[in-house]
């Protein structure tokens, strides 16, 4: 069944969050700069897109949510990202945003609003900007131009300098609820709702990423290997067979599988396993693994190699 307009604007499972963002505008305290933090997949995207849009849109939220009239012209500038005072920078693996783009992007913040009463920058990913662009966001931010609102997300802020973050204003997105994954899995028609919505980890876009291209397949390959008490010549052999069929079309599935199969195995070794050195050693390992998946993505790194050694790690684990 599909979802009629009004769900489709709804970003489920975070109404406290809106209802922060509303009241924000509402009593005129917008900070000048958003963190948005958690995992892929939980709406932290569809959440700063839709804070964006009501800003944007100079609509003032009755209510705890950040609607905006579907017929409101505000929807097709931003969806076609030719709003004068809305600002996107893309950050990925692989499309890292540079110096120059980001003080060009920068220039533009600086100017008084054309459209709007506001000027918004989105920054998403922004956990893969450089030492430099931070910096250069520090400076703004000293002196931030008024009616100005920049919104960051990213799946973590390890990366990113303390004096950024104590100038924001974060919010935390968790994971959501699996009843609320299967629920909506089931009013957009997807096949096997229940199955996609427990190996979900609570991410909407991760259960559809594990719809497509035979996902499910590698999930359970992974569960299956990660369960093996040690490296066998069958466990070499799906090892391979999942880098060689899997890892240019689906490390993405593969890195977020890993780092929840990774999370399940820490909770489980802290809750039944007596404080030791092997339980330290095992841990730091698993951090080690959940490090060098971040590298990878900030830094390009083989994704071949990145999988061999974090099966090398793993399997090295006393």
């Amino acid at each position: 069944m599909p979802l009629n307009e009004i769900e489709s604007q709804r970003v489920l499972g975070h109404k406290k969050i809106e209802s922060i963002l509303a009241n924000a505008i509402r009593s005129k305290r917008v900070f000048p700069t958003w963190i948005f933090s958690g995992p892929p997949g939980v709406g932290k995207s569809m959440m700063a897109d839709k804070f964006a849009r009501c800003l944007l849109s100079d609509t003032i939220p009755s209510g705890n949510f950040l609607d905006v009239p579907l017929q409101h012209p505000v929807h097709r500038l931003v969806d076609m990202r030719t709003h004068p005072d809305l600002f996107v920078l893309e950050n990925q693996a692989d499309t890292v945003a540079s110096i120059d783009d980001t003080r060009q992007l920068m220039a533009k913040f600086r100017k008084k609003p054309t459209l709007s009463r506001w000027r918004v920058v989105l920054l998403k990913g922004a956990e893969n900007l450089n030492k430099n662009i931070h910096n250069s966001l520090l400076k703004i931010l000293e002196e931030p131009p008024a009616n100005s609102v920049i919104i960051m997300t990213c799946s973590h802020v390890g990366s990113m300098p303390k004096t950024l973050l104590s100038r924001s204003a974060r919010i935390n997105f968790r994971p959501l609820e699996t009843e609320l994954v299967q629920s909506y899995l089931e009013k957009i028609g997807t096949p096997n709702p229940g199955k996609l919505a427990k190996l979900s980890g609570g991410s909407i876009g991760y259960a559809l990423q594990l719809q497509h291209n035979d996902g499910t397949a590698v999930r359970e390959m992974l569960e299956h290997i990660f369960q093996s008490d040690q490296l066998d010549d069958v466990t070499c052999k799906n090892i391979g067979h999942l880098m060689d069929t899997y890892a240019a079309t689906h490390f993405s599935i593969i890195k977020e599988s890993i780092l929840q199969i990774m999370g399940s195995y820490v909770s489980m070794l802290v809750d039944k396993t007596p404080a030791s050195t092997v339980l330290d050693i095992k841990i730091l390992k698993i951090m080690d693994i959940i490090s060098m998946l971040n590298k990878e993505q900030r830094f390009m790194l083989d994704r071949d190699v990145v999988l061999a050694y974090i099966f090398e790690r793993f399997f090295s684990i006393p």
